[in-house]
C-alpha cells in the first residue's frame, strides 16, 4: 500500500512540475534581468575645436514585449535595444524551457551618434488584424548643420523573421505642401491615421494620432540644455562641452504582455 502511495505521490509531483513550467512571460522577465538595466539618460558632449561628437558608444535595453507576433498561436518575445548607437530588434521563440533568438534587425543604424535634437517614438498597432511596430524619428540639426530629418518605418513579422515593410523619410531645410501631402499619403498607406506630420507647426506625433488600441514600446528624446551657449562654437579652445541630455523611456516595464493593449 505504501509503495502504491509513493508512486501516486511521485506521479502527482511530476505532473505538478510540468504544469509549473516557465511561461514565455516568465522567460521574458528572466531575459530582461540578464540584459541588465534599461537605458535611462546619457550626457552629450561636443568638441568645437575638432568638430567631433564625444560620447561612448551607447548600448543597453530599451523594451521587452511578449506577443504572438507571427500568428502561430505561440507567444514570442521582442527585445528592443541599443547596440553601439544602433537601434536593434531581436525576436525570441520559446523552445522547451528556453528562449532562442531566431532573428534580429538593425532598425536605425548609427542613430544615437547624431549630435543634435532627437524625438523618437516606437509603438505597436494592429493593421488589418496583424501586429506591426511603427518607428517615427524626427531630428533637428542646429549644431553642425541646419535642417530637419524625418523617418517612419513600418516593421512586421513573417514566420521567424522581422521585416522592414515600409520606410518613408525626408531630409531638408524646407517642407512644402506638396511634400507634406505626399508623405501623409504614404503614412495612410501604412495603415495609420495622420492629420499633421510632427515637424509641422502644431504638429503631432503619429502615436498621438493613433493612440486607440496602440501601445508605446519606448521613446528617445534628446534636447539641448536650456542654458547652453551656442556662441561657444566660435571658440578655438580644444575642450569638450556638454550641450544636452538624451532620455530613454520604456513603457512596458510594468506589463510586457502586448495582448492587453491591442484589440
Amino acid at each position: 500500500m505504501k509503495k502504491i502511495l509513493l508512486i501516486l505521490l511521485g506521479g502527482l509531483l511530476l505532473f505538478t512540475g510540468c504544469l509549473g513550467g516557465k511561461t514565455t512571460l516568465d522567460m521574458a522577465n528572466d531575459l530582461e534581468k540578464q540584459e541588465g538595466d534599461y537605458l535611462s539618460t546619457t550626457d552629450n558632449y561636443y568638441n568645437p575645436f575638432r568638430k567631433e561628437f564625444i560620447k561612448d558608444k551607447v548600448s543597453g535595453l530599451l523594451s521587452v514585449a511578449v506577443y504572438d507576433f507571427n500568428g502561430d498561436k505561440k507567444d514570442d518575445v521582442l527585445v528592443s535595444k541599443a547596440i553601439d548607437n544602433n537601434i536593434v530588434f531581436e525576436l525570441y521563440k520559446k523552445e522547451d524551457d528556453n528562449l532562442k533568438k531566431v532573428n534580429s534587425l538593425i532598425v536605425l543604424e548609427d542613430y544615437l551618434n547624431f549630435p543634435d535634437t532627437i524625438y523618437l517614438d516606437c509603438f505597436m498597432k494592429k493593421v488589418d488584424g496583424k501586429p506591426y511596430v511603427f518607428v517615427e524619428s524626427t531630428t533637428y540639426s542646429n549644431l553642425i548643420g541646419d535642417g530637419i530629418g524625418w523617418e517612419v518605418k513600418k516593421i512586421g513579422f513573417d514566420n521567424d523573421k522581422i521585416i522592414d515593410f515600409l520606410d518613408e523619410s525626408f531630409n531638408g531645410s524646407y517642407f512644402d505642401n506638396e511634400t507634406i501631402i505626399e508623405k501623409s499619403a504614404t503614412i495612410k498607406h501604412m495603415g495609420l491615421e495622420i492629420e499633421k506630420v510632427s515637424f509641422e507647426e502644431d504638429g503631432k506625433s503619429l502615436f498621438e494620432q493613433n493612440k486607440k488600441n496602440s501601445v508605446m514600446m519606448f521613446q528617445i528624446k534628446r534636447e539641448h540644455l536650456k542654458d547652453f551657449d551656442y556662441s561657444i562654437y566660435d571658440d578655438s579652445v580644444e575642450t569638450k562641452v556638454k550641450y544636452g541630455i538624451t532620455e530613454y523611456t520604456n513603457n512596458l516595464k510594468d506589463n510586457k504582455e502586448i495582448e492587453t493593449y491591442l484589440k
